[in-house]
């Protein structure tokens, strides 16, 4: 899920100057999994990034919860929490785990850096996501490639999905797209 937060508008900004694009940024509120964003910080795109803290929250989170059994309801509420892949044995591995994690938040027996330690890469994020235009060209030339990481792929097209127009034609006249 990608929702656009804010951005700078274009046409206050081109008429000042010829370098107008140096100007413009964007900011998008992210869900995105651990193994994501491993992705996401592994290119060196000038991007700033903020990610809810999981030593702050992850106690918060599943403390109220009830037992998670791999079935539809345990599967609906895991996916709050766990980027689920579809895959039967995966997805069962991944919800008994987030059980024991539950299990110890509730009997409070480690402390959340030591139990933040045991989160899988399917663990989901919030994650705000701010780019100048030059790092949003150059995230979405990579990240739209079909050899991109599936889920980064996903995550550019949603964002190409939720800029302003105005951003879509400049992007895609200066990606060379249709």
């Amino acid at each position: 899920m990608i929702k656009l937060i804010t951005y700078t508008p274009i046409d206050a900004i081109k008429s000042e100057t010829e370098n107008y694009k140096s100007l413009l940024s964007v900011s998008f509120d992210c869900t995105i999994s651990t193994k994501a964003l491993l992705e996401l910080t592994r290119h060196r795109i000038d991007v700033s990034m903020t990610v809810t803290s999981t030593r702050y929250a992850l106690k918060k989170l599943l403390r109220n919860e009830t037992k998670f059994e791999y079935n539809q309801d345990g599967i609906k509420r895991s996916s709050k929490y766990l980027e689920l892949t579809g895959d039967a044995i995966i997805d069962k591995i991944e919800v008994e785990h987030l059980e024991k994690i539950r299990d110890l938040v509730i009997w409070n027996q480690i402390k959340n850096d030591k139990l933040a330690l045991m989160l899988p890469q399917m663990w989901k994020y919030d994650l705000m996501l701010t780019m100048g235009y030059d790092a949003l060209v150059a995230f979405l030339k990579l990240r739209l490639h079909k050899s991109a990481h599936k889920n980064i792929r996903d995550m550019a097209n949603d964002i190409l999905g939720v800029l302003p127009k105005e951003y879509v034609e400049l992007v895609k006249l200066d990606l060379g797209l249709k």
